[in-house]
């Protein structure tokens, strides 16, 4: 079908803009060109196409829809003149603006869906995507009986280690017998029991009296005069008098030398306590000093025989070393139990206070024997003359080889 289009009908055609104008027709109001090919043509005489709005040659359809006036004119006389169609609804034809035929709408091509380089929030994720850690390599593990090779070093380092272990090894060699000496010098406990002072005599130490100890003071057969001299002067120098010789007890006082053998005194050799006399404490050139202690040590009167002062420091020394080597915690008696029924009455309860002051138990019934059978402390039994054989071992320091009448 076709349709009549009447002068300044416009059709787009594509993307074309189409103007039908006739012989003496203009273009529509609606767009005006800056010079019209139509124009052109009709003043110039020259047949130039048309152009359209974007460069593209307009086609003449000029000799379609009539070539002069006077053609129009006799074709409107012969021809009757008949009513005007119906414009067309559609969409695609308008005399007063350009509308375009619709086109279908252009969709991008899909896109390819980028690869995931960067791992996921745990929220978007419900997999574990963590990389597992690379297992750490094994050591090689070393042949059964047989060394592994070490890797070669230069003879340089090789030759530096080989001097260090030869170092090494002579130092050792030179230690061993200083480290064997010290091991002898170490107090031996035998079968028989601890050493004795004659044993241990020679690895004695000087005497020194500590700077840092504390003065308790015994006195032992002093008058009422002495005695209150005595305690005035240990009271100024700070000191503590005590009446019994006990752990807390550092230093024994006693009247003159040569001294008499009381309990206290065998008490203070068993337990390592310093002795000495009075004048200590009296004499205007020393009054106290006690760095000279060892000018004060009394001789001890035994049995019809003298005990010399160093003898009684060395008896006093062994015991203070056997204390510190926990072999004699408490006295020479520690860890022995004694039976004194055979003793005689008289002397019983002296002997009873010279043992329970050294360190020892009395054995009272055959209960408190068993309970120290059981502790592992010996057992010993005194007889009628025993008493002073104790005393010789208390003076003389072989308590640990001491035995009674009985085992």
């Amino acid at each position: 079908c076709f349709y009549q289009l009447s002068d300044g009908a416009t059709i787009t055609l594509g993307d074309l803009p189409v103007y039908f104008v006739g012989c003496d027709a203009t273009a529509p109001d609606t767009e005006k060109p800056k010079a019209s090919s139509s124009s052109l043509n009709k003043n110039s005489g020259l047949d130039i196409p048309s152009l359209s709005d974007n460069g593209a040659p307009r086609p003449n359809l000029s000799g379609f829809m009539g070539a002069s006036e006077g053609t129009k004119a006799h074709l409107d006389a012969k021809t009757p003149k008949q009513a005007q169609p119906a414009k067309p609804t559609g969409p695609y034809l308008d005399d007063e603006s350009e509308t375009s035929i619709p086109q279908p709408p252009v969709t991008a091509p899909a896109k390819a869906p980028l690869k995931r380089l960067v791992k996921q929030p745990s929220f978007m994720d419900d997999e574990d995507t963590t990389p597992a850690k690379p297992a750490s390599p094994e050591p090689p593990k070393a042949l059964k009986g047989k060394a592994s090779k070490k890797e070669p070093v230069g003879k340089k380092e090789a030759a530096q280690k080989r001097e260090t272990r030869d170092a090494e090894t002579a130092s050792t060699k030179e230690e061993a017998p200083a480290t064997k000496k010290l091991r002898a010098e170490k107090p031996k406990t035998s079968a028989q029991g601890p050493p004795t002072l004659p044993e241990f005599r020679s690895r004695l130490p000087a005497y020194v009296w500590p700077s840092t100890q504390k003065l308790v003071v015994c006195l032992s057969g002093m008058d009422t005069t002495d005695r209150e001299r005595v305690s005035n002067r240990v009271m100024l120098l700070g000191g503590t008098i005590v009446e019994e010789v006990s752990d807390r007890t550092t230093l024994l006082v006693v009247k003159d030398s040569p001294a008499t053998r009381t309990p206290k005194f065998l008490v203070a050799l068993a337990k390592g306590v310093m002795i000495a006399t009075g004048r200590l404490f009296t004499d205007q050139h020393c009054l106290g000093n006690m760095s000279r202690v060892l000018e004060f040590v009394p001789e001890l009167s035994h049995n019809g025989a003298i005990v010399s002062a160093p003898e009684v420091v060395d008896a006093i020394l062994f015991q203070q070393q056997m204390k510190s080597l926990g072999i004699a915690a408490h006295g020479a008696l520690t860890n022995t139990m004694f039976t004194i029924t055979d003793v005689p009455q008289k002397v019983r309860g002296t002997v009873g206070d010279v043992i329970v002051g050294s360190g020892g138990k009395i054995v009272k019934t055959k209960r408190d024997e068993a309970k120290a059978l059981a502790a592992g402390m010996k057992h010993i039994t005194l007889g009628a003359d025993d008493g002073d054989r104790l005393y010789d071992a208390i003076v003389f320091g072989t308590t640990s080889r001491f035995e009674g009448a009985k085992q």
